[in-house]
């Protein structure tokens, strides 16, 4: 996430995308918060340019179903949208080039090969679990192909009706 954007993330922008660090117990609150130190240390950032507070989680609900896995189940709009709100180059400036690839990049780990879960147990490390396609980075999204496609369908269309009436008309004016 960009956590100097207090009103959203990327192209999102409105409430429901504003970046928050969300704990359950008060024992994910004082990790979360030694993590926030953490890395405000590494990165060298202060404290008060961080939009993303740490706060209580509240009753999540699930979104639709074309919601879930969106990704996935249109690689193109989600490269599309990837692309044109500039996600991957901020979270570059943000987090840097190296940590970008640790998390994003399947041939680059910045993991060993096991790492402790949440729940205190030692996991092997999994990448591309869900085996996602590689992304697909269009010039438009689909809808807008489709739009597009439609009005050019209408357009030609239109032109073929004005040549042929035009040479309709001019055959007419011959015969008489």
């Amino acid at each position: 996430m960009d956590p100097f954007n207090g009103d959203g993330q990327f192209c999102d922008n409105g409430s429901s995308y504003y970046p928050a660090i969300f704990y359950e117990t008060d024992e994910e609150r004082i990790i979360a918060e030694n993590v926030l130190i953490d890395i405000l240390d590494m990165q060298n950032w202060d404290e008060d340019d961080i939009k993303a507070p740490i706060m209580e989680r509240p009753t999540f609900w699930t979104a639709e179903e074309y919601h879930q896995d969106y990704y996935i189940k249109n690689p193109s709009n989600y490269g599309y949208y990837k692309n044109a709100c500039r996600r991957t180059q901020r979270l570059k400036e943000v987090w840097g080039e190296e940590e970008y690839k640790c998390y994003h990049d399947e041939s680059y780990s910045c993991f060993n090969d096991t790492v402790v879960n949440t729940d205190g147990d030692e996991v092997t490390v999994e990448l591309n679990t869900k085996n996602a396609p590689e992304e697909v980075v269009g010039l438009l999204p689909r809808w807008a192909i489709l739009l597009v496609s439609i009005l050019g369908g209408i357009i030609v269309v239109g032109i073929l009706v004005f040549i042929i009436s035009r040479y309709n008309c001019c055959n007419k004016k011959r015969v008489e």
